[in-house]
């Protein structure tokens, strides 16, 4: 009797889905099956710009086995070869395809959830949400305490702006040149802080003294 491609695709996938991917873990390792929510919490009425957003989000990311779009979907061929296939190492073809196809498993230890969320939380004060905070709930499965998703919670103040901007110099010339440069007109009194935008100004600024002369004029 033979199988149509349809029932043995079938039977493979129901035998694939059947062999446990866990089972080869240590005990303190958790396979890591994706991302279940990142909540963004403005408080007292934060604006939190797309951009903001696809940046958290953008740190939160992590391939999962087997994933599409950051959801891992079933079966995971590529951990099945890794857990149950062992290649001969004699034959090129059977390593070759083992290598091709297989996927070691993702932990939950590699994702590093509180290290992405205080890698959060340096990226909103960057960018002036001084007093916002991030956190990270490791989801275990009901069905399998092996296996757990990530939710992200990220609380976000009110970002902080410039309140008055003085020049502050033991140097007359120097004070002189600043007053005509464009650093006070890129870092202005209600603008929102941003440190790579107040940082790129003061480079600038720091050549352009360093162009009149100043050799050793230092940007800190």
């Amino acid at each position: 009797m033979r199988l149509s491609p349809n029932i043995f695709l079938g039977t493979m996938l129901v035998l694939l889905s059947a062999c446990s991917n866990t089972r080869f873990l240590a005990d303190d390792q958790v396979l890591y099956t994706g991302r279940s929510n990142i909540e963004v919490i403005p408080v007292e009425g934060a604006e939190v710009p797309p951009a903001v957003q696809s940046q958290i989000k953008a740190i939160t990311d992590h391939k999962v086995n087997n994933g599409v779009y950051g959801r891992r979907m079933l079966p995971p061929i590529g951990l099945w070869v890794y857990n149950y296939w062992k290649p001969d190492p004699q034959k090129k073809l059977s390593s070759w395809l083992f290598k091709t196809l297989s996927s070691p498993p993702v932990l939950i230890s590699n994702v590093n959830p509180d290290l992405r969320t205080h890698v959060i939380e340096n990226e909103l004060f960057d960018l002036g949400y001084f007093r916002s905070s991030a956190w990270a709930n490791v989801d275990t499965s009901n069905r399998n305490p092996k296996k757990a998703r990530v939710h992200y919670f990220v609380e976000i103040e009110p970002a902080f702006s410039y309140g008055k901007i003085l020049s502050d110099t033991l140097n007359e010339p120097v004070d002189s040149l600043i007053r005509l440069s464009s650093f006070m007109e890129k870092i202005r009194t209600g603008d929102q802080f941003n440190l790579e935008k107040l940082t790129n100004s003061r480079n600038e600024l720091s050549r352009e003294i360093q162009n009149k002369g100043y050799f050793y004029f230092n940007p800190d």
